[in-house]
């Protein structure tokens, strides 16, 4: 063998170096996927974080031009059913004001007229972590799901209150006679029966720092189940914190397991996020808070309330 050749076999890799190459590549790879999702995740929870800053925001400026928040959802007795929400009375305050001229209040929310609004992707209603956000869907239940009509899923809800209660289905804020004592209501309920009506910042004793005002709702499975902001009926855009010892069951992202260990009325009311290890919530301050699944659904049942005068712990 030449001089030559022998160099040049000194100078290319054996079959070894080359497999120890390719393994601390393939490590290198392995170590750096957690780190890139973990980034993404917190972007994503950061964009979150400002989508519900932002419907913070837009409440207290339809609360500036009105005096009042706005409704949960509004029982409309000439219309025998539920008018518009708070996610779409609020549009003009999150640069959506054409989509709100749009919307007909005279006619019923699952109506075709109202078709075009209902089924409008809202970018401030989208978690970026909610794998279902922005699709097209149709509610399981009200008068929504059988009128043809389907409405675009989103990722937040109101807060309509607090309930005490499991196996009542008449225990919660977005129905049309609540069952439970009016201390336990929230900022976004539901008005126009039972003599409720629109909540004032200025009417809040338990303190606008400590009343949560919206959270978020998606869930993995059951997708008929997610939050749609423009859909009206009961609990598809208003939740009820289920403040009671054992009430962890109804803050989590997956309806069908939830339904499994729970009851299905206040898993229909339920909280939950894609996030790791907790979820967003704005405060009636405008603040936004995260807050592990840990948290004492205790002490979020108490958060839930305007007017029960709690004693919130240091969060």
């Amino acid at each position: 063998m030449s001089v030559s050749n022998r160099r040049m076999l000194s100078k290319a890799f054996t079959l070894i170096e080359l497999l120890v190459v390719i393994a601390i590549i393939a490590i290198l790879i392995g170590l750096l996927l957690p780190a890139v999702q973990k980034v993404r995740e917190a972007a994503a929870r950061a964009s979150c974080s400002n989508n519900l800053k932002q419907i913070g925001l837009a409440c207290h400026n339809y609360h500036d031009t009105n005096g009042k928040l706005p409704p949960g959802t509004r029982w409309d007795a000439a219309l025998n059913y539920y008018a518009e929400n708070w996610a779409i009375e609020i549009l003009p305050y999150v640069e959506q004001q054409a989509l709100f001229n749009q919307y007909v209040k005279t006619a019923q929310n699952y109506s075709s007229t109202n078709q075009p609004v209902v089924q409008a992707s809202v970018k401030t209603y989208n978690c970026p972590s909610d794998m279902n956000a922005g699709q097209l869907q149709t509610p399981e239940s009200g008068n929504g799901s059988g009128s043809g009509i389907q409405y675009r899923v989103s990722s937040y809800r109101a807060v309509g209150g607090m309930t005490n209660k499991v196996g009542d289905g008449n225990a919660f804020w977005d129905i049309n006679a609540p069952s439970i004592g009016s201390n336990l209501r929230g900022p976004l309920h539901l008005t126009g029966v039972a003599g409720l009506s629109q909540e004032s910042i200025a009417a809040m004793p338990d303190g606008t720092s400590n009343t949560l005002l919206a959270g978020e709702f998606a869930t993995r499975t059951n997708v008929r189940r997610a939050s749609f902001w423009g859909y009206s009926y009961t609990s598809y855009s208003i939740s009820t914190v289920t403040g009671i010892v054992g009430g962890q069951v109804y803050m989590t992202n997956d309806y069908t397991a939830c339904t499994n260990t729970g009851d299905i009325n206040n898993c229909k009311r339920a909280f939950g996020s894609f996030h790791t290890s907790g979820m967003n919530w704005v405060m009636c301050d405008g603040s936004v808070r995260f807050m592990p699944t840990s948290t004492d659904p205790v002490v979020l049942g108490a958060m839930a309330t305007i007017a029960n005068n709690e004693v919130i712990p240091a969060q």
